[in-house]
């Protein structure tokens, strides 16, 4: 996470980016951070997405991240696609990445969303896995179940 972040700090305002959509880890342990401006889609698209990999390390043997290319986004609202539309789903944008496999970003209601990729694996909030400031004293075991008040199963069906 701290090789993500000192990324995006080092990209600064050559991102256009300034919208963080969250920090998400997906089930081969990859963490995700994705950033949004719907104000500047010509950069890329209007998302920047930094991956860092349970393997990816630099020279020094330090975690490293790395910004992923993006070769197309396609977004699918639901008020022109009512009826195809995953129930409480406001719109759908799909991230393709050159040489990865692709995310859907689901968005509900208010700024509540769900992050899956092209499989429908959902990539779970690290909000929900890592510890609040307050569990410090917790097992991770004990952290990850107060934190996950929602069944991420029954969110995942929620959204397919």
């Amino acid at each position: 996470m701290a090789a993500a972040d000192k990324l995006y700090k080092n990209l600064g305002e050559e991102s256009g980016c300034d919208f963080r959509v969250g920090r998400f880890v997906d089930a081969d342990s990859t963490v995700w951070q994705i950033y949004n401006n719907y104000a500047n889609k010509e950069n890329p698209y209007g998302w920047l997405v930094i991956c860092c990999g349970p393997d990816a390390e630099n020279d020094s043997g330090d975690p490293e991240a790395a910004v992923q290319e993006i070769t197309e986004n396609s977004c699918a609202e639901g008020r022109y696609m009512p009826y195809v539309m995953p129930k409480g789903v406001k719109a759908i944008d799909t991230l393709h990445f050159a040489g990865r496999r692709s995310i859907n970003v689901f968005w509900k209601g208010g700024e509540e969303l769900v992050v899956a990729d092209s499989l429908g694996r959902e990539l779970l909030p690290l909000d929900e896995i890592i510890a609040k400031e307050d569990d410090t004293d917790k097992s991770s075991e004990e952290t990850t179940a107060g934190n996950n008040g929602d069944n991420t199963n029954r969110r995942f069906k929620e959204i397919v």
